[in-house]
């Protein structure tokens, strides 16, 4: 969640400096060595890069309570073009990196990420401490969407809406300058900390007239993470992050 390209989510991601990211912030004296991405992003069937939305229709991974991370991990999908970007999904940060987005001190569960970029900074548009992420299942479903008609959409006229199971978390009521952009599914992490797992079931993408489609295929951007890789199942739109990776590490960027 750190913004990324190098741009990143938040760290939380976090996100891509979101993370949810270009160059990482840097890291706090206890996770000295650096954030580490992996992350996969897509085209639709008709070989568009660019939609209106990214979901995790079966769900996001949410790690089992407590994980007691020692420093910042993330997970989470997001929409981006350019230096704006929508992200969602779920972070932990005891060290309280980036700004935190109201994370306890010294929390170690994971939390609901909801944020974006404008203009190349990092905004956590919901106040307080985030709500805990714990669903009654492994995977919980997520997305994030434009709202605005896209064909009435302009960079001063849309509006996005952040979704967890169904049920809308939060819905920006500010114009964040774009209507669309490539979806990317993410997963950071700051050393020591020594878990990189993401995994992402039922990824879709929102097309113009408003239906959803599966991920026609993915590929590997932005990794750094020497130890992690991106898994693309047989499955359609399914993509884990696993510690004995079978593809190469592309550190190319996402977009």
């Amino acid at each position: 969640m750190t913004k990324r390209r190098v741009v990143t989510a938040i760290l939380v991601v976090l996100v891509l400096e979101f993370s949810l990211l270009l160059s990482p912030s840097p890291a706090l004296a206890a996770c000295p060595s650096g954030q580490k991405w992996v992350q996969a992003w897509t085209k639709d069937t008709s070989g568009n890069e660019n939609h209106f939305g990214t979901k995790a229709a079966t769900g996001i991974w949410v790690p089992p309570s407590p994980p007691a991370p020692d420093c910042v991990r993330v997970s989470s999908i997001f929409t981006t073009n350019g230096d704006d970007s929508v992200e969602i999904g779920w972070f932990m940060d005891p060290t309280r990196t980036n700004p935190g987005c109201g994370y306890p001190s010294g929390g170690t569960q994971p939390r609901q990420l909801v944020a974006y970029y404008k203009n190349g900074s990092f905004h956590c548009p919901e106040s307080g401490t985030p709500p805990l992420w714990n669903p009654s299942s492994n995977y919980q479903p997520a997305n994030v969407r434009l709202v605005t008609n896209p064909a009435n959409c302009s960079p001063t006229n849309n509006k996005w809406v952040w979704e967890v199971d169904g049920t809308t978390v939060h819905t920006e009521v500010d114009t964040l300058g774009f209507c669309s952009g490539k979806s990317i599914s993410n997963g950071e992490r700051l050393p020591p900390e020594d878990e990189a797992k993401s995994d992402f079931k039922g990824l879709k993408v929102l097309l113009w007239g408003g239906s959803w489609t599966a991920w026609s295929d993915a590929k590997v951007c932005y990794d750094n993470d020497g130890n992690f890789d991106n898994i693309f199942h047989s499955d359609t739109g399914h993509v884990a992050v696993d510690n004995d990776p079978p593809d190469d590490q592309d550190t190319s960027f996402c977009y």
